[in-house]
């Protein structure tokens, strides 16, 4: 996809879903780097596959008491070698196409949804608690796996238009969502015919969801939040552009299934 139908389609969808961008070495590396993590506290299996691995570890991790899934997955979130995705050539050929000149990283996480799981699946929502300093801003999607079945990201196409809008906390699922008069004019896209190496850019401002996890693995995405520092023209009165207080509550999802919990 060009430059122009990229850019086009940001404009006027929210979104852009790109094959092939990041090379299938660097997957691998995250993916080692994630099992180096998680097999210090289960058996070891002999598997050539990194994806079985991987999810034969986390599942045992998941059966064990305390607090220890919790650690492991706050910790595989800010890996270092994660900020390698953005830094890639194609990627940041991408985003300077995009006209962010000058990138600011807002940090780096990583989802496990788990087959048939409800629990985890976030409700329609914009991605507008992190601490931005520009309207200018991305979500930066890597899948780190594919199957059957597995899911993925519903989004409501042109959503992005609205800026920030004001959240609730859902009495259903206990994470943050948004009343469904926003809905009315955006049609909803989903997105799970991706694959590993795939990128999948979208507004903040784009109202999205998770969609259930129906296959046999668990769907490992690798996310992140840009912003460009070189559109802050706010910074003489004011650090954010918007109040996001206004918006949407101060507690994180952790924070939230816990009162939930």
């Amino acid at each position: 996809m060009n430059r122009q139908k990229i850019q086009n389609k940001i404009n006027k969808n929210g979104f852009v879903h790109l094959k092939n961008i990041i090379s299938q070495k660097l997957i691998r590396d995250i993916k080692s780097d994630m099992i180096l993590c998680m097999e210090q506290f289960v058996s070891k299996i002999n598997d050539k596959n990194l994806d079985v691995k991987i999810d034969h570890y986390f599942n045992e991790i998941s059966k064990k008491k305390g607090n220890l899934r919790s650690h492991v997955y706050k910790s595989i979130s800010n890996m270092l070698k994660l900020y390698e995705l953005s830094t890639s050539p194609k990627v940041q050929k991408i985003l300077k196409n995009l006209e962010i000149n000058s990138p600011r990283h807002l940090g780096t996480s990583i989802f496990a949804i788990e087959p048939k799981q409800n629990r985890f699946l976030t409700e329609i929502h914009q991605d507008i608690r992190n601490n931005f300093v520009s309207l200018k801003s991305l979500n930066l999607w890597f899948p780190l796996n594919s199957g059957k079945q597995i899911g993925g990201l519903g989004i409501y196409s042109g959503s992005h238009l609205l800026g920030p809008i004001k959240h609730t906390i859902s009495k259903k699922s206990g994470f943050i969502t948004v009343d469904s008069k926003f809905l009315k004019n955006f049609k909803f896209v989903k997105i799970t015919n991706f694959k590993a190496g795939d990128l999948i850019l979208f507004s903040p401002f784009s109202l999205h969801c998770s969609i259930k996890n129906k296959g046999k693995r668990i769907r490992w995405t690798a996310a992140m939040c840009i912003d460009d520092i070189s559109k802050t023209p706010h910074f003489h009165k004011k650090f954010n552009p918007f109040e996001k207080d206004k918006f949407v509550t101060k507690l994180t999802n952790e924070e939230l299934l816990k009162l939930r919990n």
